[in-house]
């Protein structure tokens, strides 16, 4: 029997256009039965215009009978006629791709037909479907082109279709005249005769009885085939193994028995959840605000890195809760109640220079200080949460501290403190519990990873010992999460073959493309490492994203792409396959920024910054770590290199030299 593919998630996200599709598929799986070939119905592509639903019919022997006229062409010439005469012939019906342009509407007043084109009604009035469709076409052929690198001519035709998929019985005058129309239910017998009248067979005239329609070159369809299969796969890992891990940690009632308590405390106590890199801290923030809805609570949740938030953004979207709460970074949130407040203009640029930032939300704070209840504040200044997320709450500047709990009051108030990942210019964090009795918070201390697998813990604090043992990372391991692999290589050997090795892992343990990650250094003046990296990748054939590129910054992370960050961005991320490309060039990054920040700073606190940004980046990593290096003569190398040939760790350790 054919195979009849619905390219869509399973179980998440479903939108309109993946029902149809799959209601499609379930048609033709009916239809073909007794056929061999491959049917594939593909959703919401996304070319230069969004196509509703593109599909690829192929079959190796399919010869139905069908009432068509057909096209004679000249075997010696190319000279072609058309034989208008409409009879029953048996067609070899090879191939088929079509556009499928998906209308909801349903009763005759929301259509107009007039000359042949269908017009259908939208909020703003009537829009031409009509040339809708037909604008199509180029966009999908332009799109072909380039993935399946072939030629103009050697693109299948495409014809565009209109479906009306949720029309009743009673055809609207003057339908006929549309002739790529669909109404109500897909018929495949009517629907063979139409696509036989709008692109009627050939008879060759060496070759007469023997009537073609989407005859192609084997090694075109054969590139069809594999371009609609690699979607089916990609879409078939969906949103990948370790996001639907969180998303279940987020959507399941209770994390562990221990955490159930504090939802105890929402709205009642100061709520702080403390913990190293890897324990689980915003994934039990998001828990706990989608959770808190069940009370009635409308809550905000916070981040300082803005690749977090899209992050978070994108595994609701992907699970199908969409907006169901709220995440934004607490610089935006604050950005706007100073717009709102006449205190920033729109286009103010320079708000983070010197000390503008500061001085703005101290003339914030003086300006609503006089209101006396939280519950007032936040009706005047237009906010409707009642309860107030912050994640890694150790960066927060003492004004934002007060302003959140003068907004929200102290007992709305849900932060998560990182051990040891200020990133901010604050040398020192500040204490959310001061000025508070104990009565007043809880404080919730996670201690063993819920990241990192075994072998990877082990070895990172075997690291942290050699290298920065006045303060160790002491890191918890998972006894349960068993394995992990650290590979060390120079920059310039890693190939296509390697990363091929990197992206076959990802398939293999039902994770997506997005689960594998680049940390690269800042910009030089002669060196933008994340453009090469993604130029790299591209020339490869790999779908990625350079979260570097402005542009891209208010994007969410597509889940069939490579993220590519820089490495200040990391922190709240993981990746099953995390790659560090040229650690030691990142090092170099890392002194050089803390020493501009703090010229008066000694060498052991240089040290120390350096051992809390390696801490966070490492840790990145779920089962795989890929360390590259530019300058394997550097003393950034030597860290790494003797732990990672030591009989300790060479069961999981792999040197490329």
């Amino acid at each position: 029997m054919a195979k009849c593919s619905p390219i869509v998630f399973d179980n998440y996200n479903q939108t309109e256009e993946d029902n149809v599709a799959k209601i499609f598929c379930d048609l033709a799986n009916k239809y073909f039965e007794n056929i061999n070939g491959n049917i594939y119905a593909l959703p919401s592509l996304k070319t230069e215009r969004e196509l509703d639903l593109v599909v690829w019919m192929e079959f190796p022997k399919y010869k139905p009978r069908i009432k068509t006229a057909y096209k004679i062409i000249d075997a010696e010439t190319g000279a072609s006629q058309t034989n208008k005469f409409r009879s029953n012939k048996d067609v070899w019906f090879n191939s088929a791709l079509l556009i499928i342009e998906l209308k909801k509407h349903n009763t005759t007043d929301s259509i107009s037909i007039r000359n042949g084109e269908i017009s259908v009604k939208q909020i703003d009035g009537f829009h031409n479907a009509s040339n809708q469709s037909f604008n199509q076409v180029h966009p999908l052929k332009n799109y072909l082109i380039q993935k399946l690198n072939i030629s103009e001519k050697e693109v299948p035709r495409i014809t565009n279709l209109i479906w009306l998929y949720r029309w009743g019985q009673v055809k609207p005058d003057g339908y006929e005249e549309v002739e790529n129309l669909i109404l109500g239910e897909w018929n495949f017998d009517s629907i063979l005769e139409q696509l036989c009248k709008l692109n009627p067979p050939v008879e060759y005239s060496n070759n007469p009885g023997n009537y073609q329609y989407g005859g192609i070159k084997k090694d075109i369809i054969d590139k069809m085939n594999c371009f609609f299969e690699d979607r089916l796969k990609e879409k078939a890992i969906g949103i990948g193994k370790i996001s639907r891990t969180k998303l279940n940690k987020i959507i399941s009632k209770d994390i562990d028995v221990e955490g159930s308590s504090c939802f105890k405390s929402l709205g009642k106590q100061l709520i702080i959840l403390k913990g190293n890199p890897g324990t689980g801290k915003t994934i039990y923030l998001i828990h706990l605000a989608y959770h808190s809805k069940d009370n009635e609570f409308t809550p905000l949740v916070l981040t300082f890195n803005k690749a977090l938030s899209q992050d978070i953004d994108r595994l609701m979207e992907y699970s199908g809760l969409g907006k169901s709460i709220q995440i934004n970074t607490l610089h935006h949130f604050f950005i706007r109640l100073l717009i709102n407040n006449q205190l920033l203009s729109e286009n103010d640029f320079d708000i983070f220079k010197e000390n503008n930032y500061i001085e703005l939300l101290n003339q914030l704070f003086d300006l609503i200080n006089e209101i006396p209840t939280s519950i007032q504040l936040r009706k005047d200044l237009g906010i409707k949460f009642d309860l107030i997320f912050i994640d890694e709450a150790q960066d927060c500047e003492e004004i934002e501290k007060k302003l959140l709990f003068k907004i929200f009051g102290i007992n709305n108030c849900i932060i998560s403190i990182g051990s040891r990942q200020i990133v901010r210019r604050n040398r020192e964090e500040i204490n959310w519990a001061f000025e508070t009795i104990p009565e007043q918070r809880t404080v919730f201390k996670l201690k063993i990873s819920h990241r990192n697998k075994k072998d990877l813990t082990d070895w990172f604090n075997a690291f942290s010992n050699s290298h920065f043992n006045r303060k160790p990372w002491e890191l918890k391991e998972n006894k349960h999460l068993n394995g992990g692999k650290l590979i060390l290589l120079k920059t310039s050997e890693y190939g296509k073959a390697f990363h091929l090795q990197l992206d076959n892992s990802l398939v293999e343990n039902e994770n997506s493309k997005y689960d594998l990650m680049y940390l690269t250094p800042n910009k030089s003046e002669n060196t933008d490492y994340g453009i090469s990296l993604s130029e790299k990748l591209t020339v490869w054939g790999f779908n990625n994203f350079n979260y570097n590129n402005q542009e891209n910054k208010n994007k969410k992370f597509p889940i069939d792409a490579h993220r590519i960050l820089n490495y200040q961005s990391c922190r709240g991320l993981e990746a099953w396959t995390l790659v560090v490309w040229n650690l030691d060039i990142i090092i170099q990054n890392i002194k050089t920024k803390f020493i501009f920040d703090f010229p008066e700073a000694n060498q052991n606190e240089i040290t120390e910054n350096i051992n809390n940004w390696l801490l966070m980046i490492f840790t990145r990593a779920i089962d795989t770590l890929v360390i590259t290096i530019d300058n394997v003569e550097s003393e950034e190398y030597k860290l790494i290199v003797d732990l990672a040939k030591s009989k300790k760790f060479g069961h999981m350790a792999e040197i490329r030299e």
